[in-house]
Order: C-alpha cells, then structure tokens, then sequence
C-alpha cells in the first residue's frame, strides 16, 4: 500500500499512513460546535468563504508577507535582545525561561498588532493588566474540545472561566481601541500596525462594512468589537505556539549534549564577528535550522492541527467520512512512525541536514503546520 492516500473534499486534505488510519485519524459529528466557531474564529472557521478569505489576504500581506517580516526584523531582534540582557541580570539566579519566551513573543506580536509592549519581562504588573495570565487561561484546553458530549458538563470549569477571562480581556482591548480611535479622529495617530489596517479596512467597533456580500452572521452581537477577535487570535495561538516549540527545543538540547554543543558551535563561528545576532545570520545555520524541525517533528506545537469539516460524505480506504464530521490530523503520530523516521523517539537533527524536507506543507510525513489552504499562516515566521 502507498505510504499515504490524500483524502479530498472541498475544504480538507488529510493524510492516511498505511495501516495506522486509526492513529491518524479522529472523526466527530460537532455540526453545532463548527458553526458557532465559524462566527467567531479565522484558523477554526470550517469553510474557506469569502469572510475566511479576505481575512486570510489580510494577515498574509500585512502581516506574514516577506517584505513585511523583513521590515519587521529589527522589532524581533530588538525583543530577542532585552531578553538576553534580562538573562544577563539574573545570572546565577533560577529563572522561568517559559514565561520569559512567551513574554517576549508576546511582546513582539502586540508591537505588530498594536505597537506597544503588552506583558513586563519582570512580573505582570497593573498596567499589564494580567495579560499573561489571561491568555495562559484563554487558550488552556477543555476536555469538550475533543469530547463534544461533555460540554454541557462544563467539568473542568473552564467555560465559566473563560467568560470571566474574556470579559477582562475585552475590557483591555476597548480601551485600547478607543485610544486608537480617538488618536485617529483627531488626526495624532501615526501608527503602522495591523489595528491600524483593520481600522483603514473597515473593521469598526460595531461590525464590518468593508463588503457589502459579507454575510449576515457577522452583523450578530458576537461581533460587537470585531477588530479584537482577529488580533486576540493571532496573539494567542502565535504567542503559545512559538513558547512551546522554543521551550521543547532547549529541553531537548539539555538533554542531549552533543547536539547542545554542536549549536553551540555553529553559534560562535557564525556570530563571531557580530555585536548581536540577526535573523538573516539564522539561514545561515544549518544546524540550528535542523534542531528547529527537529523539535517540530516530536513535538508540533497543535498534535492534531485545527479541525477540518467534511462538506459532504466521502469513503476512504474502508472508511466512511460523514458529512459534518469535523476531522483531526494526527501529526503527533505521523511524526513519531516507525515506518516513516529512523529511531523515531531519539533527538536527531542530522537527519534533517541531508533533507530538503521542510514545514511549508510539501512533505506529507512532516506536517507541524499542515498543508494546503488551512496550512498555518504564520509559517513564513518559522523560517
């Protein structure tokens, strides 16, 4: 048998590993969960309409386009260096590096998004406004999100607590965008950032008028405030992605000295005669680049992807997919196959320096950000 089948409907490709279909694959009907995502979320949204992709044109040319990350280095290298001058500070002392990281990438997406530091490296303070500990809380996960029938039980709590976390959140957010607004009407804002496309495109505190087509469903009170849904997500889910993928890599360089050295290495040879890195100096590391796919191949920062929605019934292999089934990708499973990857549990970046394998969706055994058109977005900020 081929090592994977494709399967194909209008929204979703998935991938199948010979045998281990089982592993790969979950299937659930959630008709009425994937519709009340639909209104609120751009990556959970389960159809690729006109609303998904405008605002899938928007990010991608004003956010993750080349010449936008380009011009957006020196930000990122600025963040990546109050951090290491942080470190400097507490030399000796015990620090959290996790919540270290994902202050500082927090930092750096709020300062695209809205152009100011969100969270203090230190210790949340009142003018953070507790915004690590709310996004900590916003995207902890529900044992609803996998077994829908539990929902109404609310087990874990986390669905009171996510109205009071997002109650505090918007609270933030209104005071930020009146801010904005005002500093526009009065003709003193001269800022460049994705709020300010939002705004310039329409997006209002009230609903979206940017096109006239767009459907009802945003014209609902879920999206009072709109510009803090697609801000709120992007941080989110970019902030702790990127922690966690940065908090496995340096677990697993702890664990294995020879790779830890030969980082280490590759570092001082290519920094030599650098005051500071900068991102252009990365490409240049093959090394460091294999440690980072490395990490993303044991441990892909969303296991199961976003889900994908099956439009219409379709067969594969021996299986029936059910219209509204709402499809989770195994890339967990995929990236630890015995069948695919030699030794699949051992830390072994050299087996990247000899492959052209890379995360852009082309290789259907390496898949941390998926593939085709719900491929992650922000998949030209890895690189």
């Amino acid at each position: 048998m081929a090592f994977y089948e494709a399967l194909a409907v209008p929204d979703c490709v998935i991938l199948l590993a010979e045998d281990s279909f089982r592993s790969k694959l979950v299937i659930r009907n959630t008709a009425d969960f994937i519709s009340e995502l639909d209104k609120i979320l751009i990556g959970w949204t389960s159809e690729c309409n006109n609303e998904w992709r405008y605002l899938r044109t928007l990010c991608k040319t004003e956010l993750f386009s080349g010449k936008v990350l380009e011009s957006q280095a020196c930000l990122r290298e600025k963040k990546v260096m109050e951090l290491v001058e942080f470190l400097r500070s507490k030399e000796g002392r015990v620090v959290n590096l996790g919540e270290l990281v994902f202050a500082t990438v927090f930092n750096m997406l709020s300062n695209v998004m809205i152009s100011k530091d969100m969270v203090n490296l230190e210790k949340e303070t009142e003018e953070d406004g507790g915004m690590k500990s709310l996004i900590r809380g916003i995207i902890e996960v529900d044992i609803s999100d996998f077994y829908p029938i539990l929902g109404k039980f609310d087990l874990q709590g986390l669905h009171k607590k996510s109205i009071d976390l997002m109650t505090k959140i918007r609270s933030k957010w209104e005071a930020i965008l009146d801010e904005r607004r005002n500093s526009r009407e009065s003709g003193s804002s001269s800022q460049h950032d994705f709020l300010e496309t939002l705004l310039d495109n329409g997006f209002t505190n009230d609903r979206i008028h940017h096109q006239e087509n767009w459907s009802s469903l945003l014209e609902c009170s879920i999206y009072n405030k709109f510009p803090f849904n697609p801000v709120k997500e992007l941080l989110s889910a970019g902030t702790d992605t990127s922690t966690s993928t940065i908090e496995w890599a340096m677990a697993e360089l702890i664990k294995n000295v020879e790779s830890m050295k030969k980082v280490q290495d590759e570092l001082e040879t290519k920094l030599s005669e650098s005051d500071y890195p900068k991102e252009s100096q990365l490409l240049q590391m093959s090394y460091v680049q294999a440690c980072v796919k490395e990490t993303l191949r044991l441990h892909p920062p969303a296991p199961l992807l976003l889900p994908h929605h099956a439009i219409e019934t379709c067969q594969v292999i021996n299986y029936t997919i059910p219209k509204d089934a709402q499809i989770l990708v195994n890339v967990w499973a995929i990236g630890r196959d015995p069948l695919i990857w030699e030794e699949p549990e051992m830390f072994r970046p050299q087996r990247f320096l000899s492959s052209g394998m890379d995360f852009k969706g082309n290789d259907f055994e390496f898949l941390p950000s998926g593939t085709g058109r719900r491929i992650c977005q922000a998949c030209p900020w890895l690189q």
